[in-house]
């Protein structure tokens, strides 16, 4: 997989799985745009690609505010000529509740519709057209296995606006296909990120049972699956939505 002198923009990628996925897309030769709110961790992660011969640019994005995604979007096309490649993995994810689904605040339901949904529709919309121009593009969206198979304790809108996320990219992969735009999703199990591993490990052996595999995943099994999609080898599958869970998630 070569992506030398491709683009990408990964959304989430100061932290977790989206900074494993900027890194391998900068292994494979991709100029990264590191963002997402935290600045400072951002330019840590590029500075590591940098410094490993890659090619990054870190700046602060918040998805759920439309203008700041049309500026990235722009600053991107200012600083690399062009966008091949749009990884939506930013998300709102406030810890594990285990809250009762009426429990649940409402506000938190707004966070979670306006981050991850809207955020990544935000996100798609900005580069559509220039992607349409170029007559190519690769979309990606990080979704969750909980996306297809629900999960017992919520936080609920998470999986829910996830499901969501998926529903639209089948919509605009038929929509977008004819401009040689493919647009993805990868439904990730559980993944060995700092935030799952600061749970109890009660937790972490709860969830880690009913995978077939016996174990969590790795962010690169993440990433390189990412990395395909994002390939010319992958110019052929579009519209779908790919499971990396383990076998956590029916066929």
């Amino acid at each position: 997989m070569k992506l030398k002198g491709k683009t990408a923009i990964v959304t989430g990628s100061t932290s977790g799985i989206g900074r494993t996925i900027a890194e391998v897309l900068a292994g494979h030769g991709a100029n990264v745009i590191v963002c997402g709110r935290n600045l400072a961790r951002g330019e840590k992660v590029a500075e590591r690609i940098t410094a490993g011969g890659g090619k990054a640019m870190a700046f602060k994005l918040d998805i759920s505010v439309p203008s700041e995604v049309d500026a990235l979007v722009q600053r991107t096309i200012e600083a690399f000529g062009a966008i091949d490649i749009l990884v939506n993995n930013a998300a709102y994810l406030p810890g594990t509740s285990m809250k009762p689904f009426h429990e649940e605040d409402p506000a938190e339901w707004d966070n979670h519709i306006n981050i991850t949904l809207k955020g990544t529709l935000y996100m798609c919309r900005a580069v559509i057209p220039h992607m349409i121009g170029r007559r190519g593009g690769r979309i990606i969206n990080i979704t969750t296995v909980a996306a297809k198979v629900g999960q017992p304790t919520g936080p609920f809108l998470y999986p829910g606006c996830k499901a969501a996320v998926a529903a639209v990219s089948r919509c605009l992969a038929g929509e977008l296909g004819r401009y040689g735009i493919t647009v993805n999703c990868v439904a990730p199990g559980p993944v060995k990120t700092e935030n799952l591993l600061g749970q109890p490990k009660e937790f972490l052996d709860k969830i880690a049972k009913p995978i077939p595999l016996k174990r969590m995943g790795e962010p690169e099994e993440i990433a390189h699956l990412v990395a395909f999609l994002a390939s010319d080898e992958a110019a052929f599958i579009t519209g779908q939505h790919i499971s990396a869970d383990g076998g956590l998630s029916p066929f």
